[in-house]
């Protein structure tokens, strides 16, 4: 039975803390930061100052792994009380283990026990409920930050809490999926228990066994998981020591298994993916350069249907003034007198011009019509040719694809299907 508790108080908080009187349960004393510690048989408590040595930052106290349980304190929202309430409940739960209620959860989470950076409102009657975090490893491909998560149908994402572990050496926890979720379809997996002295991410794979697409909006403090304690009969002389161990990100967490276990089946996805994108950014190019040349052929038509008709109008003209000019001649050779004749003749002279400017600009409309049809000609080629570009490159994917995966063509994209 554990009659007393050693509580070590960071140095730096000796002005808040000198002159407190502390309960005869409590055998306290202070600590500088590069100090050794020596625990006794005693359990035993660090109180770090929360300004200097937070949990989620580098900086970390000499001696923090010789404690059974690390405390953080912070000026702006604890009082001295507060160690004295978390003590008591740690001296109560050593002597009488079993399940964390509602009070004794308060009392250790206000100093960051069990769980470090607390939402006071999500303590339940005998347990926590975990707030999302944004950032989220997307289907074992791609770390985002997004503050709506979205989970595909049949697909599922690795989410972190915002909330990090802080676990004594008497007590272990574990956590699963909310009701409201689990109905919708989501299944939480996870480790069988979060080991005795853990300190860390909270993270879960969560999958989406339904058919419609699940949203989870990370901005607005999304509850994804509830979180249990357990007492131990007996503190844990064996503490955990992993890999991840103060690990406090998702990214942290992931990279070594990223690195180790999915490295070849990730860098394949993602260079067929960065191929697919390539791909595509190419067949958007070339799409838009026969969009234009389709454009210009389409004015280069219109033009020569105006030219056509401006053509077939001279013409009508030209048989006109020359039918006209025959009707004169036979009038004149008939009635008229040798002064009418001669300005007559006159008048058709004039009139023979008309006709040769009339020919010289049907013979000019002819000649820039046939430029056109040329240039139709070779914008035609040229629509051929990008074609001809495009099916070349759609053949050197699917022979990539066939080498690498399988990948579905959507329209001008194309999408991995392995």
């Amino acid at each position: 039975m554990i009659e007393k508790i050693e509580c070590s108080i960071d140095a730096s908080l000796n002005d808040i803390f000198s002159d407190f009187q502390f309960p005869d349960f409590i055998k306290l004393s202070f600590l500088r930061s590069n100090e050794s510690y020596s625990k006794e048989n005693n359990y035993s408590v660090l109180v770090l100052n929360d300004k200097n040595f937070p949990l989620n930052s580098n900086k970390r106290f000499r001696s923090e792994e010789s404690f059974d349980v690390i405390a953080y304190y912070r000026s702006s929202d604890n009082n001295q009380g507060d160690i004295v309430d978390a003590c008591k409940v740690l001296l109560e739960i050593c002597n009488a283990p079993g399940v964390l209620s509602f009070e004794q959860i308060e009392a250790l989470t206000k100093i960051g026990i069990l769980i470090y950076n607390v939402n006071c409102k999500n303590i339940q009657y005998a347990s926590y409920d975990l707030n999302l975090h944004n950032e989220y490893l997307k289907s074992g491909v791609s770390m985002e930050k997004s503050d709506t998560i979205s989970i595909e149908p049949f697909g599922y994402v690795v989410v972190g809490a915002k909330e990090y572990a802080n676990l004594p050496t008497n007590i272990c926890a574990n956590y699963d999926v909310k009701v409201h979720m689990f109905c919708r379809g989501i299944m939480l997996s996870s480790g069988p228990q979060i080991d005795p002295g853990y300190r860390g991410a909270l993270l879960a794979l969560l999958f989406n066994a339904s058919s419609k697409q699940f949203d989870m909006e990370q901005y607005k403090g999304y509850e994804f998981a509830t979180i249990q304690f357990f007492t131990l009969s007996s503190p844990s002389k064996k503490r955990y020591s992993g890999n991840n161990l103060l690990k406090i990100s998702l990214g942290q967490y992931i990279r070594q298994y990223a690195d180790e276990a999915m490295s070849k089946k990730v860098a394949t996805i993602i260079t067929l993916k960065d191929a697919t994108d390539s791909l595509g950014n190419k067949v958007k190019k070339i799409d838009t350069r026969i969009g234009v040349q389709d454009t210009k052929l389409a004015s280069h038509d219109t033009s020569i249907a105006n030219l056509e008709g401006k053509h077939t109008k001279w013409m009508i003209i030209v048989t006109c003034i020359i039918g006209l000019t025959a009707i004169l001649y036979a009038a004149i050779a008939t009635f008229s007198d040798n002064s009418k004749i001669y300005d007559l003749g006159v008048y058709i002279g004039t009139s023979q011009e008309k006709i040769n400017s009339a020919n010289n600009m049907i013979h000019d409309l002819e000649l820039r019509t046939k430029k056109l049809k040329e240039d139709q000609y070779t914008y035609k080629s040229k629509v051929q040719n990008l074609q001809k570009q495009l099916e070349i490159i759609d053949l050197k994917f699917k022979k990539k694809v066939s080498e690498n995966g399988t990948v579905e063509k959507k329209g001008s994209s194309y999408t991995d299907v392995s």
